[in-house]
């Protein structure tokens, strides 16, 4: 059974993608790798924090789309199949959120952004819950080999 890692690297103001993908080279780096974690041909989600409608891209509330895009690049390159994926609150339109940080120009680029909320969900149970003895899930989660959360730092209003 693999861990789960974590590492931290400082970014600063944005200096394009190339810059970005050497800070999570680093960061990567840092956590383990990749090749423990990311079967040749395995789906990989890539799970930025798109939770609710910034007032700004550069509000620090959300996943910069340059990020996760650079992320997919060196999960393609470390041979898995990425797909950014994400749900936001309930109440809140994903695809609004995406829209207005970047995402959607990732489509037409050719990246797989999906918004989980429009995918298929399962019922999984809890072995030993206390509280819930099934929960509802996406199936793209579930069909993942792996998945990578990319949050941003921040401290939170809930």
């Amino acid at each position: 059974m693999y861990r789960s890692a974590v590492s931290i690297v400082r970014v600063g103001l944005p200096q394009g993608i190339d810059h970005v993908r050497t800070l999570l080279w680093q960061a990567i780096t840092l956590a383990g790798g990749l090749e423990k974690v990311i079967p040749r041909g395995g789906l990989v989600l890539i799970k930025p924090n798109l939770v609710a409608m910034p007032p700004s891209r550069e509000a620090g509330a959300c996943t910069s789309a340059v990020v996760c895009q650079a992320l997919a690049d060196i999960v393609t390159e470390a041979g898995g199949i990425p797909v950014i994926a994400e749900s936001s609150s309930r109440g809140v339109d994903t695809e609004q959120v995406m829209e207005m940080m970047g995402y959607s120009a990732l489509r037409q680029h050719g990246y797989n952004v999906v918004d989980l909320k429009k995918t298929e969900t399962v019922r999984v149970a809890v072995p030993g819950g206390r509280v819930l003895d099934e929960v509802t899930t996406y199936k793209m989660a579930l069909e993942a080999a792996a998945i990578i959360s990319v949050p941003v730092m921040k401290t939170h209003d809930q």
